[in-house]
């Protein structure tokens, strides 16, 4: 079992940073090495930053959502709408579009999400899946402890843990926090 799933992973510091790290994240997830990120900046994407194959399904939409940490900026509701209205312009159509941002997990958004899905799978509309900081960050470690080389825009350098060695004090693990934990994005 990883230390790493005992940390706090910080979410990136830019969108770009971001994008990336969620193109890297699915194309290891989804074993597909034709995910591509979507145009560039600047430029009309239909509400579609990556585009990918989700086993059968395809096109699979991903939409990347940066917020700030502090102040702290949550998605809202209009927001949503907004992404899902744009993806609906998006050819050929989408099966299933993904909200992805570094926001923190909301019960209120994620049951907006559900709603949005049943009104969908009346009218024949894509699904949606919305994942916020925790749960993308929960697959980020699970990808890198399957030893995916896909994921490459994450490191993290642990520095004289006694979490790394596996060492239990009083049935506790990990024992104490690490001296230090250097967690950062990088390039490809």
């Amino acid at each position: 079992m990883s230390a790493f799933q005992y940390f706090e992973l910080p979410p990136p510091r830019s969108w770009e940073q971001f994008e990336e790290l969620c193109a890297d994240l699915f194309e290891a997830a989804w074993n597909d090495p034709a995910l591509v990120r979507h145009g560039r900046a600047g430029q009309r994407q239909s509400g579609v930053d990556i585009v990918g194959r989700q086993g059968s399904r395809y096109p699979v939409g991903l939409q990347c959502k940066k917020k700030a940490r502090w102040p702290v900026q949550q998605l809202t509701i209009r927001e949503i709408d907004q992404e899902i209205n744009e993806a609906k312009a998006f050819t050929p159509a989408l099966q299933t579009f993904y909200l992805l941002t570094t926001a923190i997990d909301d019960e209120r958004l994620q049951q907006h999400i559900r709603s949005i899905n049943e009104r969908h799978k009346e009218s024949g509309h894509f699904d949606v899946v919305l994942l916020g900081w925790s749960e993308i960050a929960r697959r980020v470690h699970t990808i890198s402890v399957s030893g995916s080389s896909r994921c490459k825009s994450l490191t993290c350098a642990y520095e004289s843990s006694p979490w790394l060695n596996g060492t239990k004090t009083r049935g506790r693990f990990p024992p104490s926090p690490p001296d230090k934990v250097l967690c950062t994005i990088s390039g490809r």
